[in-house]
């Protein structure tokens, strides 16, 4: 797994098969799982509300709404793999 969050007894993350994966603490059980995209990823960050980004091996950043499973975009933000992502404000973040 490349990234841990704590949210409120619950921690995302992502495992090998580019699976996002939220689990309740307290019960140690998969709350949801779901395939976020065919190429590896490489960086995954906590965005504000329910969102999460992730940075993948070829470049391409996704915002996803961990409630519903729902990508809600995607940029081909690099022509290399994305290392990080920093969030600025609500709106707004970079990636390197």
């Amino acid at each position: 797994m490349l990234r841990l969050f704590n949210l409120n007894k619950k921690i995302i993350a992502v495992n090998s098969f580019n699976e996002i994966e939220i689990i309740n603490l307290e019960s140690n059980k998969y709350i949801q799982k779901f395939i976020t995209c065919d190429d590896q990823i490489t960086c995954l960050r906590k965005a504000p509300g329910n969102k999460i980004i992730t940075g993948c091996q070829h470049g391409i950043l996704q915002i996803w709404d961990i409630e519903n499973k729902e990508c809600l975009k995607t940029l081909e933000a690099h022509s290399r793999k994305i290392k990080e992502i920093v969030i600025l404000t609500n709106d707004k973040f970079i990636s390197c």
